[in-house]
């Protein structure tokens, strides 16, 4: 866990620094860009607060989320971060139901395979 916060945080300052250099001149091209990078900023930091939760909570009690292992849990965060992306082009098309369809084939070619099931967009299989 420590190391996927690690990575994150490096995406963040990556995305920090592009923001910081990039220059809208006002054109269509410069505005998307800017809209995406921010966009990209707020969620890698939604990410880090979140596992940061997660892994505190981890520590101090001992206990993973809702009895829930971590893998579950980092699931439902990808799924919820998903469904707040609207900045994507490909994403921003896509209805709530192609949107779980797609993150979840994401997760399936890195080793989680999930379903839908009830009130959740995934759960492992």
């Amino acid at each position: 866990m420590k190391q996927l916060i690690i990575d994150y945080k490096n995406k963040l300052k990556n995305v920090e620094g592009l923001l910081s250099t990039c220059k809208n001149t006002g054109s269509i091209n410069d505005n998307e860009r800017f809209t995406r990078l921010t966009t990209k900023k707020f969620e890698y930091q939604a990410f880090i607060t979140e596992l940061e939760r997660i892994d505190i909570n981890q520590c101090t009690h001992g206990l993973h989320v809702g009895n829930r292992p971590d893998a579950q849990t980092l699931i439902d965060i990808m799924f919820q971060v998903a469904m707040t992306i609207s900045d994507d082009k490909k994403l921003r098309r896509l209805n709530n139901a192609d949107l779980a369809k797609w993150v979840s084939k994401q997760l399936k070619e890195c080793g989680f395979e999930t379903s839908p099931c009830g009130a959740s967009w995934g759960v492992l299989k």
